[in-house]
């Protein structure tokens, strides 16, 4: 530690409540949630748009299978579709409420399979916190929101399960983003996985995590024995790095990329 660091954080700890100290503490803070990409959900910027034009590039013609598993709305199908109008996109959202929504969307669209439960890491049945206003929440383990809410009884599969189903063999994109229960549904993955047959995912990560008690290192150890590589999801690319506990685990919302080896040339057209 430099002096001038020593300095700087001794006149912090000694004026903790000085207005000065507090307006720097918000700066600071507005400098690290931009740092990380952090909580920011606009699709055309927050990188999730640049990832779908570079896996455009990188299948080129290519009719792809896509899996939107936590689909809400279906704007990000809607996108995918757009990009590949020629696609196979399974969308799985498990709220009855919320999947009518999705049908009104997207329940016209040629090669959009709707289905209204959600997945896991195994078949059961669940309880599903749903929020009255605002449903961009609901969670299998919610955070402690004040918020008014109901608990609905919902069905969960493995995607292992769903895709021996229904003669599913490979997936080329998988994008989940299901409130903390992201490591569920892939071990529900695990045999193709395994297998090498899913290319390119992207999950969410953040104080989600924290109700389920997993960590972003759980998805590490998971996902990279099995040959991939992993970072977080910026809007010009994706920073791939082996995992850090003191710097990789400080539960700030964003979306992480994994990407198998076999799709090595993607990996190296996107990261940073």
């Amino acid at each position: 530690m430099s002096e001038l660091s020593k300095f700087i954080k001794n006149l912090v700890r000694q004026n903790y409540q000085s207005k000065i100290v507090q307006i720097g503490k918000e700066i600071a803070e507005d400098f690290l949630s931009g740092y990380w990409n952090e909580a920011y959900y606009n699709m055309p910027d927050n990188g999730e748009f640049y990832l779908i034009e570079s896996a455009q590039k990188y299948f080129g013609s290519k009719n792809i299978i896509a899996f939107d598993v936590g689909a809400n709305h279906g704007e990000w199908t809607r996108f995918l579709k757009n990009k590949f109008p020629n696609s196979s996109i399974y969308c799985f959202e498990i709220l009855p409420e919320t999947f009518s929504i999705l049908e009104k969307n997207l329940g016209q669209e040629a090669g959009v399979t709707l289905i209204n439960i959600g997945l896991s890491d195994r078949d059961r049945e669940i309880e599903v916190t749903s929020y009255l206003y605002g449903d961009t929440c609901n969670s299998i383990q919610p955070l402690p929101r004040d918020w008014e809410s109901t608990t609905v009884i919902c069905s969960v599969k493995s995607g292992n399960q769903y895709c021996q189903e229904n003669q599913i063999n490979q997936i080329d994109f998988l994008k989940i983003d299901t409130e903390g229960h992201e490591l569920s549904v892939l071990k529900g993955f695990n045999e193709l996985l395994q297998a090498g047959k899913i290319t390119l995912i992207q999950f969410e990560y953040g104080l989600t995590y924290i109700p389920p008690r997993i960590t972003l290192g759980d998805v590490y150890h998971l996902l990279a024995p099995y040959g991939y590589s992993i970072g977080r999801l910026y809007p010009t690319g994706v920073k791939f790095k082996p995992y850090n506990l003191f710097e990789d685990e400080n539960f700030r919302m964003g979306n992480y990329v994994a990407i198998h080896q076999s799709a090595d040339r993607l990996l190296d057209q996107i990261k940073l």
